[in-house]
């Protein structure tokens, strides 16, 4: 957890760790800090989710009220996607700033259509009216952008008074055997362990898919990213931010 003592030499040795059992023991702290969180929001999923409840006409009051507030609040947090417009910051009327704005507006209309962002949107914004906080993932694969909405399990980073002064952020990605043998290797993929997702049983449709849970770290004050996963002693990558 972050150090607000004072102590530059402290906070520096917890937060520079090289092996990976240090990595995840930062990843724990912080889920540590995050958990009453977390609890509340899951007795908050888990009563949003009730839809017999929702369909009882003689049921809970406060529920429906509760149920009814989400929908109504929803269209005016987020209602639809957002539409990019590109302006020279100098109105001095020069041809080659009119033409390079409305290049970079149109490159930015079709990259949103082609990332769905309205999908990751309407999951942001609901997460956000529910549990407080909705976490969108933006990344590149080759020369596309991708935009995706995190479950909030799946985020976490390290706990600090302002967003700037976050060492590191964090976000786990679930691979199946075939997904690590692609990405690291396959002496990798035969060294993890794979299990199925329980919060998927719970709270979610059924999948029985056994995958790993990978950790994503990017360090600000290291300035790398690493990827480590649980019962593994070596990082399994590591590069500079790319």
């Amino acid at each position: 957890m972050a150090d607000l003592s004072g102590n530059d030499a402290a906070t520096d040795e917890i937060q520079t760790p090289a092996k990976s059992a240090e990595w995840l023991e930062l990843i724990a702290d912080s889920e540590r800090y995050f958990q009453p969180y977390q609890d509340a929001c899951d007795n908050i999923d888990k009563t949003y989710s009730e839809l017999n409840q929702l369909r009882n006409a003689v049921g809970d009051d406060e529920f429906h009220l509760f149920w009814s507030n989400i929908q109504v609040m929803g269209p005016a947090v987020y209602a639809r996607p957002p539409q990019p417009v590109v302006t020279p910051k100098f109105k001095d009327r020069r041809p080659l700033y009119r033409v390079a704005s409305e290049l970079l507006e149109r490159v930015l209309i079709v990259t949103f259509d082609q990332a769905d962002i309205n999908d990751v949107m309407l999951q942001n914004r609901d997460d956000l009216i529910i549990n407080g906080r909705g976490v969108s993932w933006v990344r590149m694969e080759g020369d596309e952008l991708c935009v995706e909405h995190l479950d909030r399990r799946d985020f976490t980073h390290d706990p600090a008074r302002k967003w700037c002064d976050v060492a590191w952020v964090a976000r786990r990605g679930w691979l199946t055997y075939s997904e690590m043998e692609e990405r690291f290797s396959d002496d990798v993929a035969k060294s993890v362990s794979y299990s199925v997702r329980d919060r998927d049983n719970r709270f979610g449709p059924q999948d029985n898919t056994r995958k790993c849970g990978v950790w994503e770290v990017w360090h600000k004050r290291e300035d790398k990213v690493v990827w480590v996963t649980e019962g593994v002693e070596d990082v399994l990558d590591e590069d500079k931010p790319h």
